[in-house]
């Protein structure tokens, strides 16, 4: 069986390597063969790295690449190469299934199909985005902008043998937005997946980077992983760590992100002794050990219409880890999987109940191995690498043009 994954992006962001690949690569043990077409208007050197790390795992890589400068002005063009490119592709590798990952390539695809007549379409749908672009870019739900995302998102709904989502909210919204279509729609829910492998308490990581960064062993250390963006309220953030550090003159604080320059000018604009604070953007593949070495996790994320259909991964990352989590509620599944594990639940983000939360931090952390165990318990069960496998597995399976059930609503195309 042969899959096409299309994907769009910058080429910044190392969703692919790190999120993907490994994925594709635990495929191949259920003899499933994914390539990837990624239409990027990133530069050589992040085409290199995306394409060594593929080529590391043993899978299949092609870059298209577009002017980042021109892009907008260009993207009609683009969508047209995109989409000969992926019937050239498809017809040079004898692809069974096209997978494209959210709304662009979802287009891309809807431009492709009356030359993917014997072919399936699975259609990673990945969130909300037209509505994530009105709760958050200031885009207005009556604008052109939007009615056009989501007349390619209805498109899709139509056209897809499948359909994957984050969320059991998400497969929702979606099947009431497909209309009578909805009714026979296939929608699976597939979170994001990390290797338990990986992300796992680890005693040794733990006892080196505290030695090597001057932090007692019993010392609490929060940890943030990611974006800080707007929504993910970073001076909130900064705010839970001046009262911690504040309280706690051990503790110390860890940010792990590309905006380090910005949560530190936050931090000190709070009084924060910076000599316990770390921040900086690192490697994916330390991320695992900084999170062995630290006691909870900070997961902030403004809740939204459009982020209920959102898997945040560092919430993966960090119960597969053992850590507990301080979470926003109304954000994906957050709400029922951090529920009976230990976790604090903030409500609204804005009006932060902080001596409540020190309170918890100081009964909760560090935590003992039982509870642990219990947040890595909820990691295998929700985010694993495992998981997502077989789940994703289990739809290709059912999709494949092999499968005599597998026809949509449509009957066969071609």
């Amino acid at each position: 069986m042969k899959v096409l994954f299309v994907t769009w992006d910058s080429g910044a962001v190392d969703y692919l390597t790190s999120l993907f690949f490994p994925t594709f690569a635990a495929l191949a043990k259920h003899n499933v063969e994914v390539h990837t077409l990624q239409g990027t208007w990133g530069d050589d050197a992040a085409v290199a790295r995306t394409r060594n790390a593929a080529e590391g795992l043993g899978l299949h890589y092609q870059a298209v690449q577009v002017d980042a400068q021109r892009r907008k002005a260009q993207m009609p063009q683009t969508m047209v190469r995109m989409a000969r490119e992926i019937v050239r592709y498809v017809r040079a590798h004898d692809i069974d299934i096209v997978m494209p990952r959210a709304m662009i390539p979802g287009a891309m695809v809807l431009l492709a199909r009356p030359w993917l007549r014997q072919q399936r379409i699975v259609w990673d749908a990945d969130g909300l985005p037209a509505d994530e672009r009105v709760d958050f870019a200031g885009w207005s739900p009556n604008g052109p902008a939007y009615k056009a995302m989501r007349a390619a998102e209805r498109a899709m709904l139509h056209v897809a043998d499948s359909v994957m989502v984050r969320t059991a909210r998400a497969a929702e919204i979606l099947r009431e937005r497909a209309g009578k279509q909805g009714e026979k729609l296939q929608i699976h829910v597939i979170p994001n997946g990390r290797d338990p492998e990986v992300y796992q308490p680890n005693p040794a990581h733990r006892h080196a980077l505290r030695k090597a960064h001057g932090i007692a062993p019993d010392a609490r250390v929060l940890v943030s992983v990611g974006s800080l963006g707007p929504q993910y309220y970073p001076g909130v953030q900064a705010e839970i760590v001046a009262r911690i550090l504040g309280e706690d003159d051990g503790a110390f604080a860890v940010f792990l992100t590309a905006q380090h320059a910005e949560i530190q000018e936050l931090l000190q604009a709070r009084g924060v002794d910076m000599t316990r604070v770390i921040a900086k953007r690192v490697p994916a593949d330390q991320v695992p050990h900084w999170l062995a070495a630290a006691d909870v996790g900070l997961a902030l994320r403004q809740p939204s219409f459009s982020q209920q259909a959102v898997c945040p991964l560092k919430v993966g990352e960090y119960l597969l880890s053992g850590l507990p989590v301080i979470a926003t509620t109304g954000v994906g599944d957050l709400d029922t999987q951090l529920q009976d594990i230990p976790s604090y639940l903030v409500h609204d983000a804005e009006q932060i109940d902080h001596d409540a939360l020190l309170k918890w931090l100081k009964e909760t952390i560090p935590a003992s191995d039982e509870a642990q165990a219990r947040c890595r318990a909820q990691g295998v069960r929700s985010f694993s690498l495992g998981a997502a496998v077989e789940k994703t597995f289990s739809v290709i399976r059912s999709t494949s043009p092999l499968n005599p059930l597998s026809m949509n609503g449509e009957g066969a195309r071609g």
